[in-house]
């Protein structure tokens, strides 16, 4: 049976739930959510594959429209990568940023591999630990709080705020490093232990979710300096899964139901974690009221959207006359739009309805994936075979 009037009926339904991203206690900044969108996008080029593009000082210096960020030198940035996790802190004229890296993409690139393969594993260790945090995730956070407290990071945070007293701390990640975030919202505080000074703003963009539920409770309505920024279309922000996953209610695809019907339900969710701003389908960023009300449309756009793009007929088209990895620009597109969406809003645009760019879809391009392959493993190669093969290494 066919429903005609249901699309407007949920169109009509959702919109109660949404508040203009221009009114209310919470409103959003933009030029700060677009600052903090950028720095947490160069934190990336601490180390992996896009290190050997620009440096991070670099990629900061590149930002056109937030000044804040372009004028920075070498002497105002800290960058630290140790294993799997990394961030870089920028001291700009009115605040001190920390960004934190979000995870490597699994693509080729020299000297970097098995740093990548860790990453990712940390990733997907979601058991959560006695308090309901994510296990890889608060592992990360460990390890970065750890370094923010040795003496040259240190040095670094207290050079910079004796220069200006009045300057804010703002705290940023993407993806896991959004995860992060969101544990940094709850860690850095005087009540957990935090000794320095507390942040000012957390940006959360396309993070994960860091905490159980039942973990969730004692800080849900209370971090109040908690931003997050997600895409309609990404599927991060709604893993590791919650109860969504085996609820027939959210219409799970036969083939999603399938490959999950095993997996015991840890009811992940960030649902109530400071404040939502959600870009829908139109392109249009709206504060969230209700977060569990919009879920079950969340979840039928993605299963929509990554349903069509693993279609044989949709498969062939992308790899043989597109020359693109499947899904890979849908998913690359969604998991980082909303830095060209917000760039649109500093600049006093409205972004059209459809997909945003990403400054990523050269790494979904079948030749330049092949090129770093081969790059990759002649290097490999050259270590191997010392001496006779040393002109390998410079392949």
């Amino acid at each position: 049976m066919q429903y005609p009037f249901l699309p407007l009926l949920i169109t009509l339904s959702l919109g109660s739930l949404y508040v203009s991203v221009a009114s209310g206690e919470n409103t959003l900044d933009i030029k700060t959510a677009y600052r903090m969108a950028e720095a947490a996008k160069c934190s990336y080029y601490t180390e992996g594959f896009m290190k050997t593009e620009m440096s991070v000082t670099k990629c900061l210096q590149d930002v056109k429209n937030s000044p804040e960020l372009s004028v920075v030198t070498d002497k105002d940035v800290y960058s630290w990568t140790e294993d799997k996790d990394g961030y870089i802190l920028v001291n700009t004229p009115h605040e001190v940023i920390l960004a934190m890296r979000g995870t490597l993409p699994p693509i080729p690139h020299d000297g970097a591999d098995f740093i990548t393969i860790k990453d990712w594993l940390n990733d997907f260790t979601a058991l959560p630990d006695d308090e309901g945090f994510h296990s890889g995730f608060i592992r990360s956070w460990n390890h970065i709080k750890t370094n923010l407290q040795q003496e040259k990071a240190k040095a670094f945070l207290e050079g910079a705020f004796r220069e200006n007293a009045g300057k804010k701390f703002m705290v940023t990640g993407h993806s896991k490093a959004g995860a992060l975030a969101i544990i940094a919202a709850i860690k850095m505080s005087k009540c957990q232990g935090w000794t320095m000074q507390e942040p000012d703003g957390v940006y959360s963009f396309e993070g994960a979710r860091p905490l159980t539920a039942e973990g969730a409770k004692p800080y849900i309505g209370k971090l109040l300096k908690l931003y997050r920024i997600e895409h309609k279309d990404d599927i991060v922000p709604l893993v590791p899964p919650g109860a969504w996953l085996k609820s027939r209610e959210h219409h799970i695809p036969p083939v999603l139901a399938k490959v999950f019907l095993g997996i015991d339900n840890i009811a992940y969710d960030s649902s109530g974690l400071g404040t939502l701003y959600y870009i829908d389908r139109d392109n249009t960023m709206n504060l969230v009221t209700d977060e569990h009300a919009i879920l079950s449309s969340r979840i039928q756009n993605i299963a929509s959207a990554y349903t069509d793009a693993l279609s044989p007929t949709e498969a062939f088209r992308t790899v043989v006359l597109a020359k693109q990895l499947p899904m890979c620009l849908l998913v690359e597109n969604n998991h980082t739009a909303h830095v060209d969406f917000l760039r649109f809003k500093v600049e006093g645009k409205d972004p059209a309805p459809g997909a945003l760019a990403s400054s990523w879809d050269k790494y979904c391009n079948l030749d330049t994936l092949s090129g770093a392959f081969i790059k990759d493993a002649m290097h490999k190669l050259g270590d191997l075979c010392v001496g006779p093969c040393d002109f390998l290494r410079n392949f």
